[in-house]
């Protein structure tokens, strides 16, 4: 495998930002996801409403001076570690 083929295949792998206008890619209703405005980065979720609300609190994501979320990503899988303990 060249290099280049090498960065290409670490690259699909990788998580990317999902435009919030991509409407065939929408983030599912209620998972918890990454999400940007562009300024913030967290976790948040979609509603059944096409609204955004910050998972920490649940505040409706669009703040005074309009920034609103613009692209997500799903979140990555929990370490293994993790998942051994939670059985």
């Amino acid at each position: 495998m060249t290099e280049k083929e090498i960065v290409q295949a670490l690259r699909e792998k990788a998580p990317q930002w999902i435009s919030v206008e991509d409407a065939d890619r929408r983030a599912p209703a209620g998972q918890r996801v990454l999400a940007t405005d562009g300024a913030f980065v967290g976790e948040a979720y979609r509603t059944s409403a096409d609204t955004w609300r910050r998972y920490d609190d649940f505040r409706r994501w669009c703040d005074v001076a309009g920034h609103c979320v613009t692209h997500w990503m799903p979140l990555p899988e929990a370490p293994e570690e993790a998942k051994k303990e939670k059985r």
